[in-house]
């Protein structure tokens, strides 16, 4: 199960989703729908 955090340089709007093989990817939700923006973060 991933986890969702921000951190201070996170766009507004967006959150980090983390899984635990450590794979990063920046979403944002509209409504109850979650949308990728950036797929791999580094």
């Amino acid at each position: 199960m991933p986890v969702y955090y921000r951190l201070p340089d996170t766009p507004d709007g967006h959150h980090i989703k983390e899984y635990a093989s450590g794979l990063r990817q920046l979403v944002r939700f509209v409504g109850v729908e979650e949308q990728v923006v950036k797929y791999s973060l580094a």
